[in-house]
C-alpha cells in the first residue's frame, strides 16, 4: 500500500474538519453576539426581549419589500462584521492547530499536550 497517499488523505481530512469546525464556531459566536446585542437593546430583560422581538417582527412583516431588503442587508453586514471580529481574534489558534503544535498550554497542567 502507498502510505504517503493515506497520510496525505488523512491530513486533508484533518484540515477540512478543522477549518470547517472553526468557521462553524465563529458563525455561532457571531449569531450569539447579534442576539446579545438585541437583548441589550431590550434592557436585558426577558420581557423586554420578547416585546422588542414582537415589535420588530410586526414592523418587518408590514414593511415594503425595499425596506425588508435593506434590513436584511444590514443584518448581513452586522453578522459579517461579528464573524470577522471573532475570526481575527481566533486565527492564531487555527494556525497553531493546522501546524500541529498548539501554542496554548493544556487546560490541566498535570497532563501533557498531545
Amino acid at each position: 500500500m502507498n502510505r504517503g497517499h493515506e497520510t496525505r488523505g488523512a491530513a486533508v481530512a484533518y484540515w477540512l474538519i478543522t477549518i470547517s469546525s472553526w468557521c462553524v464556531l465563529n458563525g455561532l459566536g457571531a449569531l450569539g453576539l447579534l442576539v446579545l446585542f438585541f437583548i441589550l437593546f431590550a434592557n436585558a430583560s426577558f420581557e423586554g426581549f420578547f416585546r422588542e422581538g414582537g415589535n420588530l417582527s410586526a414592523h418587518y412583516l408590514v414593511a415594503a419589500p425595499a425596506a425588508r431588503a435593506s434590513f436584511q442587508h444590514l443584518i448581513g453586514w452586522l453578522f459579517a462584521g461579528a464573524f470577522a471580529l471573532l475570526a481575527a481574534m481566533r486565527v492564531r489558534c487555527l494556525i497553531a492547530d493546522l501546524r500541529g503544535g498548539s501554542t496554548m498550554p493544556p487546560s490541566n497542567p498535570a497532563t501533557s499536550a498531545i
